[in-house]
């Protein structure tokens, strides 16, 4: 880091480890003016899981967590983790608030974490970076 360059915190708040996500993770904790962690809502990805929209059975063959920071959140959804209470993680909020990040970069709407997420965001006056699919 040269002479009056920032680092910024960046938190990403995401579903679950993705294999096309990686890589813009890993690229990212490289770069030294970014502080990076990713938080996860789910384990989906790491284990095998079906997928409903795609009805099948999916488990990645490559490396998910390997090059970054990460955390995964605790879980207390009800019912599938692709419905909007089934991935609940009230701890993202908690995160938000201690973490002081720069900004946040939430990943979809659908579950009801994203929404704590937002909120905590408000609160706390962090710009949000949204993204969706």
């Amino acid at each position: 880091m040269r002479y009056g360059e920032h680092m910024y915190k960046l938190a990403i708040f995401v579903n679950h480890p993705v294999q096309y996500h990686v890589p813009i993770y890993k690229e990212l904790a490289k770069n030294p003016l970014v502080d990076l962690t990713v938080y996860f809502f789910s384990e989906l990805g790491i284990k095998e899981y079906y997928d409903p929209g795609f009805g099948k059975k999916y488990k990645w063959d490559t490396p998910l967590l390997d090059g970054y920071q990460y955390k995964f959140l605790k879980n207390y959804g009800i019912g599938s983790e692709f419905s909007f209470f089934g991935q609940c993680n009230p701890g993202v909020m908690k995160e938000i608030f201690r973490g002081k990040f720069d900004a946040v970069n939430v990943c979809g709407y659908a579950p009801v974490t994203t929404w704590f997420a937002f909120v905590a965001c408000w609160f706390t006056r962090t710009p949000i970076i949204f993204r969706g699919e």
